[in-house]
């Protein structure tokens, strides 16, 4: 089911990627073709110049130059309206191409399930966010317990809901500073800025108790809404995103064991060491 959604999400970037390389070629094409009749008129009326050098007749002479005169003009004219047509077309190609690469940059950004962040995004703002002088986020981990019975039981629509719902959830309880991705089939990934350790868990504790409520009626929820896991680990001078991670994941690990749908934070090992 996942699979599809990425092949379906891949072909459609393959069209967008074809549309745009054919509206540049056609935006080179026009501006070549004004230029090749601009220079062929040119070429002619130069042609006609060197005749009219040759003449003797001195009425003659002015009669052909003030023909040729007029002949420019025209030209000028027309090359003129033709520009600006051609300038109106290609402002409206740009003004297309621009909305086209907006849209595919939202798209290669966005898991098109639940419509937050995928998980190129948080990989990418995590190794942003650890290299900042004075950084100060927390990461959660999240894992939706038991989503395959919800599929096999009820149908991957079922299944659909629960993401989205979670997704939904995630971004109405955390700030407009936060990244929310969904990083794999049921996991989720927030980074909370500015956030200590202590204030994300209460955080992410909310969330859960928001998510296990059947009387929280902010957001349509799903018929069949099982737990949901959570791990959390604050940035510490040193932290890699791959050393952050670990610690998130295993104290997501350890809320599974503990028998799921809670909240388990892992401190940072000099501060682990402290308090004991």
């Amino acid at each position: 089911h996942i699979a599809a959604d990425q092949r379906a999400l891949q072909a459609h970037r393959v069209r967008e990627m074809s549309s745009l390389v054919a509206a540049l070629r056609e935006v080179v094409v026009s501006i070549g073709s004004e230029m090749t009749t601009f220079n062929d008129g040119l070429e002619r009326s130069t042609g006609r110049f060197d005749a009219i050098s040759t003449l003797e007749d001195p009425a003659e002479i002015k009669r052909q130059l003030l023909k040729e005169l007029a002949f420019l003009k025209e030209m000028t004219v027309r090359r003129r309206q033709a520009w600006e047509e051609t300038s109106r077309r290609l402002n409206e190609r740009i003004a297309s191409l621009e909305q086209q690469l907006e849209a595919s940059q939202a798209e290669a950004s966005t898991d098109p399930l639940t419509e937050v962040n995928n998980r190129r995004v948080f990989e990418r703002t995590c190794e942003e966010w650890v290299r900042m002088p004075r950084a100060s986020f927390a990461l959660g981990l999240m894992d939706v317990d038991d989503l395959k019975p919800v599929n096999d039981t009820y149908g991957h629509d079922a299944g659909d809901r629960v993401l989205r719902y979670v997704a939904q959830t995630l971004a109405r309880f955390l700030g407009p500073d936060d990244v929310v991705a969904r990083i794999g089939g049921d996991e989720f990934a927030v980074l909370a800025k500015d956030q200590t350790l202590a204030q994300a868990e209460k955080r992410f504790r909310e969330i859960l108790a928001a998510l296990g409520d059947p009387a929280d009626t902010s957001l349509e929820r799903p018929d069949h809404m099982p737990g949901v896991s959570c791990g959390v680990a604050e940035f510490s001078a040193g932290d890699t995103p791959k050393t952050l991670a670990k610690r998130a994941d295993d104290a997501l690990y350890e809320a599974k064991r503990l028998g799921k749908n809670r909240v388990v934070a892992r401190p940072a090992p000099f501060i682990r060491d402290y308090l004991k």
